[in-house]
């Protein structure tokens, strides 16, 4: 009934760690090979089925056999996953300024723009001024002279 899907119940002779005869979980029905699962829980999967298991034979730390590579591996695994989780905020930490920077570029590119479009409309204004100051203080004079002397302007000279 509990036959390994890699081995066809034959055992794993080329793997000398596994002394454990293969099995397969009838709660999942996926098939697990002895070094993919813990002694603990194949023994515990096995005492529910009423089978024994034979081999299983605890180490000096009082580990079963398997336990402690499991034990590293999820270990490793968090370590790794607390990496990647740090990695990804720095990431988006990156991502954040990057956005800050652009946004102040182009604040910086508007404001200057603004700048420029003043300093053009003002040096336009000052020129009309000018021109048009120029323009009245001759009308001015113009008109004095006018005044004071008619028949000498321009409309007069026909």
């Amino acid at each position: 009934m509990l036959t390994c899907w890699s081995c066809s119940g034959k055992g794993h002779q080329d793997d000398p760690r596994i002394d454990i005869p293969c099995w397969r979980d009838p709660q999942d029905q996926l098939p697990n090979c002895a070094p993919k699962k813990s002694a603990r829980s194949l023994q515990q999967a096995c005492k529910t089925q009423g089978l024994v298991l034979q081999g299983l034979i605890p180490n000096q730390s009082g580990a079963l056999p398997g336990e402690e590579e499991e034990e590293e591996r999820e270990e490793e695994e968090r370590e790794e996953e607390e990496e990647e989780e740090e990695e990804e905020e720095e990431e988006e930490e990156e991502e954040e300024e990057e956005e800050e920077e652009e946004k102040k570029k182009k604040r910086r590119k508007r404001r200057k723009r603004r700048k420029k479009r003043k300093k053009r409309k003002w040096k336009k204004k000052r020129k009309k001024k000018r021109k048009k100051k120029s323009h009245t203080k001759r009308r001015g004079l113009k008109a004095t002279a006018l005044c004071l002397f008619p028949g000498t302007g321009s409309n007069n000279m026909s």
